[in-house]
């Protein structure tokens, strides 16, 4: 739940400047020559996605060590939103005939209590969960979200799993970037979102960063500076990472899945690495 809202948050040499066809990169150890794997997700997509390329789960398969941002513990996730009072606010925000599409929407693949979150955290779902209700790209058979998949399949094969992150810290953080979004604003914005998910057919331009994740056709700009608006989201998260990957990668074959997005730029994981003197190359999955 954490993982994937923090994922939400993200707008969405030559390798920098035409698209890699990829999502998947081999990362090389010069000095233990370990093999190691970073993948870069995209939080809406699931099961359906990883299982149709195979070098995914090869990736994985091979790797000793599996690397996420946070373990995804249901369980605890539950707790940290359950210490919270529940609020009247959203009742009193929308109609009834709103609440029932709201809560359909959020919970398509998950059940949420919508009356512990906060309205940044309701709205930043309604606006990013648009691709999973209506884009065709992004599988209706999915039942579990692509990074949750990776993990269960990382602990199924007994590798020894890592987390970057604690659920705990991604609320805090969630709760940073949603600050500015009060129920007055969520009352104002909602019920337009609402409509576009009741509207027949569906609005293309909301579908083109999930269909330029299917058709590996997103540029990972590894030249470009990051942007200055994503300093909290990626870059600082990046360099935090940055001190502990290293050392994981030198001491195991290791797979690392991430949102995409931290492996863009250069600060991202791909362009930092390749500093570091590890060979960073693109796999091809199509």
């Amino acid at each position: 739940m954490l993982r994937n809202l923090l994922a939400l948050l993200l707008g969405v040499t030559c390798l920098s400047v035409q698209a890699q066809n990829t999502h998947l990169w081999k990362v090389t150890d010069p000095q233990s020559k370990h093999v190691s794997y970073l993948f870069g997700t995209y939080h809406l997509f699931g099961n359906t996605f990883v299982d149709s390329f195979p070098a995914i789960r090869s990736a994985l398969e091979a790797s000793i060590v599996v690397v996420t941002e946070t373990s995804m513990d249901l369980v605890e996730q539950r707790r940290l939103y359950h210490a919270r009072p529940s609020s009247p606010m959203l009742a009193e925000s929308l109609s009834p005939a709103d609440r029932d599409l709201l809560q359909a929407i959020i919970n398509r693949r998950r059940n949420v209590d919508l009356s512990r979150l906060t309205p940044g955290e309701l709205l930043v779902r309604l606006q990013a969960y648009y691709p999973l209700v209506k884009c065709p790209v992004i599988s209706k058979r999915d039942t579990i979200f692509m990074d949750e998949y990776l993990q269960h399949l990382g602990r199924q094969a007994g590798k020894r799993m890592v987390y970057l992150e604690t659920d705990s810290f991604q609320l805090v953080r969630v709760g940073q970037l949603t600050k500015h979004v009060d129920w007055p604003l969520f009352r104002k914005a909602a019920p337009a979102w609402l409509a576009l998910y009741r509207k027949e057919g569906l609005e293309a331009v909301r579908c083109e960063m999930s269909e330029r994740y299917a058709g590996f056709a997103d540029e990972y700009k590894l030249d470009d500076d990051c942007r200055k608006q994503e300093a909290l989201l990626i870059r600082d998260r990046n360099a935090d990472w940055m001190t502990r990957l290293p050392a994981l990668l030198r001491d195991a074959p290791t797979f690392v899945a991430v949102g995409r997005g931290h492996l863009e730029r250069r600060c991202g994981l791909v362009a930092e690495l390749r500093r570091l003197g590890f060979t960073v190359e693109p796999v091809p999955l199509r």
